[in-house]
């Protein structure tokens, strides 16, 4: 049964979310939207899994879609996560059953800034990764992310006071500039989120001891696979694996940075996800990899 709630915020602001709650829940499952991607766009999955037997959220990052109207001035990135999702965190820990979390990009690299996200018993990463340009295989795609975070992003931002969004490939729905602008600094810094420059408490990342399934795609050129790899190094003591799925191993033409939350893939990208789920085991044939220790560790300069 998909339903509307509003759920309190640890800065008391309210924050609308989508539940979709079968008849008798066996588990309940937080879903986090990419940059700019509104909540409606994984309804499909959310209604999967309800049919599975799990309560699912979907939600509008503040200042977005139904949460448009929640940022206030001094408004910070983090604060989708340290406030919005750990709202939807915490409602769902109000029952004593097992809390999943989805995060699709952006949603599955801030997980670390909310602080009940080390009670959960388990999360999937679709295309999260720490998005730094010298990392991209392909010389020239990291230099159209070098120019976008260092030029056009942030002198965008600032001749807006929303965002738009669609008119530059980044989402559905306009953002707040703010936010486009903090992104924006987060790229242009090889260990993105993380650098001490931006004064972010991280701590809980280190403290997140689940096991953690980060999906990557050949043919995503948005999240190649060592920035996937860079994000993952720093939850230092959960248990990751990274798996790369090619389109063809799925009998499909493409799949990229959103296409595993299309219901044409529900019999397979779905169902293994589901599998993951129900026993935090990764049962399927195609090729995957486990995060060596040598990935938990980051060298690089501070500086771009």
């Amino acid at each position: 049964m998909k339903s509307t709630l509003t759920v309190t915020c640890p800065d008391q602001r309210q924050l609308a979310m989508t539940q979709f709650k079968p008849h008798a829940p066996i588990g309940s499952v937080v879903i986090a939207s990419a940059f700019g991607v509104a909540q409606s766009f994984y309804w499909p999955l959310a209604e999967f899994l309800c049919g599975q037997g799990y309560t699912a959220y979907c939600f509008d990052y503040r200042g977005t879609g139904k949460n448009e109207d929640m940022v206030a001035n001094g408004f910070c990135l983090r604060e989708w996560a340290t406030q919005d999702i750990e709202a939807a965190l915490c409602n769902s820990l109000e029952t004593d059953q097992p809390v999943h979390f989805i995060g699709h990009s952006v949603g599955g690299q801030i997980l670390g800034l909310a602080p009940s996200s080390k009670k959960l018993t388990s999360a999937i990463f679709i295309a999260a990764s720490a998005p730094y340009w010298k990392r991209w295989p392909r010389l020239a795609d990291g230099l159209k992310i070098r120019v976008n975070a260092g030029f056009i992003l942030p002198l965008v931002s600032k001749l807006y006071a929303r965002f738009p969004s669609q008119k530059f490939g980044l989402g559905n729905q306009d953002l707040p500039s703010s936010a486009v602008r903090q992104w924006a600094s987060w790229m242009r810094k090889p260990n993105y989120l993380f650098d001490d420059i931006f004064g972010l408490d991280c701590s809980a990342y280190k403290e997140i001891d689940i096991p953690i399934l980060s999906l990557a795609f050949s043919d995503d050129l948005l999240a190649p696979l060592e920035n996937i790899n860079h994000l993952l190094g720093f939850f230092e003591t959960a248990d990751c694996t990274v798996k790369q799925i090619k389109p063809k191993d799925i009998g499909a033409k493409h799949i990229g940075h959103t296409g595993f939350f299309k219901e044409k893939f529900k019999d397979s990208l779905w169902q293994n996800t589901l599998g993951f789920i129900s026993t935090n085991k990764v049962h399927t044939a195609t090729p995957y990899t486990k995060i060596p220790s040598e990935h938990k560790t980051h060298n690089e300069e501070a500086s771009a």
